[in-house]
């Protein structure tokens, strides 16, 4: 029976994946664990496309809502990029869903699933103000 034992134990030691790995089993996570773990592979394609974001949601100024055929924050924020009306996106990194904003409103940094990002014509009006 020992020699089962010696068999067994490496799956019971087994590292898990990191997470933000396409390697995790995410039927083994937690709820909070499985959020984390969303949120990271969403951050990093939009850090690997060079895109600008922060970690929360822009509340009020809605203008469009779960737009359709864009399911990654890459097209959400090319979309509101787009779009003249648009100036601040989000993206729901566990619905997959993006909402484009118009220019009012304000930032909540403690919403976690969300990842938000401007259009550059916010910064330029943002910087005409100074």
């Amino acid at each position: 029976m020992a020699p089962l034992v010696l068999l067994l134990l490496p799956l019971v030691f087994a590292a898990k994946a990191p997470l933000g790995s396409p390697d995790v089993n995410e039927t083994a996570l937690t709820s909070e664990e499985l959020l984390e773990h969303r949120r990271i592979m969403e951050d990093t394609k939009l850090v690997k496309a060079g895109t600008p974001h922060m970690t929360g949601a822009w509340l009020y100024g809605d203008y469009i809502n779960d737009l359709e055929a864009t399911h990654d924050p890459v097209g959400c924020a090319t979309a509101c990029e787009a779009d003249p009306k648009c100036y601040h996106w989000n993206f729901h990194v566990e619905k997959k869903r993006c909402d484009l904003k118009k220019n009012n409103g304000g930032f909540n940094e403690d919403i976690i699933d969300w990842l938000s990002g401007h259009a550059t014509r916010y910064k330029a009006e943002e910087a005409e103000d100074l």
